[in-house]
C-alpha cells in the first residue's frame, strides 16, 4: 500500500509509537480490546494526526505496516471519544496533558461544577432528613472522652446482655371464691 503523496514521516511515526508506549506503559499494537488499551490507543492515533500530520488512511497504512489491522472507521470512532476518556480516566487524562494542553483548564472547572452540585445535593439531602433528638444517654455519651467509651460500652452491652438471661417475675396471683381450705384434705 505504497502512496506517493504522504506527507507524514514514516520514521517519525515510528518515534511517536515508540516515545508513546514507554510514556503509557501499554502496547499500542495490541489487539486487546481493555478501556485502558482503547483508550490510550485513541489518544496515539490523535497524537500520530496533531503531531505528525497523518489522517485516518495514513494510519491505517501505517499500523497495516505493523501487520495489525485497523481500519478508518476504527480511528474515527476512537479520536471522536477522547473528550469522554480524558473526563473518565485519570491515567488517560495525565498522559494527555503531556502531548496536550486545551483541556487542563476545562476541566478544572467541570470538576469544580462537579463538586459544588455534589456539595449543594449533600446539604439538599441533609435539610430533607428528619432531625433526631438525641435523649440524654446519647449526650452523656457523646460527652465522653475518647478513652472512656470502651469503658461504658462494655458496662452497657453487659447490661444489655443480662437483660437476656435474667429471670423474669411471672407471678400469677389466682383468687377463689371459696379459698384453699375447703379443697384442702
Amino acid at each position: 500500500m505504497a502512496n506517493k503523496n504522504k506527507d507524514y514521516s514514516i520514521a517519525d511515526a515510528n518515534k511517536i509509537l515508540e516515545d508513546f508506549q514507554e510514556l503509557s506503559g501499554v502496547d499500542a499494537l495490541s489487539l486487546s480490546r481493555k478501556p485502558i488499551d482503547a483508550y490510550f490507543r485513541a489518544l496515539l492515533y490523535k497524537v500520530l494526526m496533531d503531531f505528525n500530520y497523518m489522517n485516518d488512511r495514513q494510519i491505517e497504512d501505517f499500523f497495516w505496516s505493523k501487520r495489525i489491522k485497523r481500519t478508518r472507521v476504527a480511528v474515527y470512532h476512537a479520536v471522536r471519544k477522547i473528550d469522554l476518556y480524558y473526563h473518565n480516566y485519570s491515567d488517560f487524562r495525565n498522559v494527555y496533558n503531556i502531548y496536550f494542553d486545551d483541556k487542563i483548564e476545562e476541566f478544572k472547572l467541570l470538576d469544580n461544577k462537579i463538586k459544588d452540585k455534589a456539595e449543594e445535593l449533600d446539604n439538599r439531602v441533609k435539610g430533607k432528613l428528619p432531625k433526631k433528638e438525641n435523649d440524654a444517654l446519647q449526650l452523656l455519651i457523646n460527652s465522653l472522652p475518647s478513652y472512656r467509651r470502651d469503658e461504658v460500652y462494655e458496662m452497657v452491652n453487659l447490661r444489655v446482655k443480662s437483660w437476656s438471661w435474667k429471670s423474669k417475675d411471672k407471678c400469677e396471683v389466682i383468687e377463689s371464691s371459696d379459698g384453699v381450705t375447703s379443697s384442702a384434705w
